[in-house]
């Protein structure tokens, strides 16, 4: 190759690079902006577990629950009385927020009473109120 196709090479390569970086700093460089993403649709679940009747077998189905976790699960339950919320979950040693949030989705909690709240409260009791109150 001759001296001057070697230029030619060069300045050509050097053209193409210039080109290169510009069209990326135009598309937002290092901003992480260079690919639109859109977080996936969330799948709607196929099952739901209510907290307070589910089975251990149930509860390992769960994200993020293993057999430790789920015997943490149904011995709060059974220390509580069951769960008022599901937020009450977020107490059981080895469930944290991100845990939580995982969760989340699949759980569900009946609509009952606690003895211990008034008839006009909109929660959940384990034993239903006596008739007229």
């Amino acid at each position: 190759m001759t001296v001057a196709r070697q230029k030619l090479v060069g300045a050509f390569t050097g053209i193409c690079l210039f080109a290169m970086a510009a069209a990326f700093l135009r598309a937002g460089g290092c901003s992480g902006g260079l690919v639109p993403y859109d977080r996936p649709p969330r799948r709607a679940t196929g099952f739901r577990i209510d907290l307070d009747t589910a089975s251990r077998a149930e509860l390992l189905q769960l994200p993020g629950v293993g057999p430790r976790t789920a015997d943490r699960i149904l011995e709060e339950r059974e220390r509580r009385g069951g769960f008022r919320s599901i937020e009450e979950l977020g107490d059981v040693p080895g469930i944290g927020d991100v845990t939580l949030d995982r969760m989340r989705e699949y759980l569900t909690i009946s609509p009952r009473r606690f003895p211990d709240e008034g008839p006009d409260n909109d929660v959940r009791t384990r034993e239903p109120l006596p008739a007229g109150r």
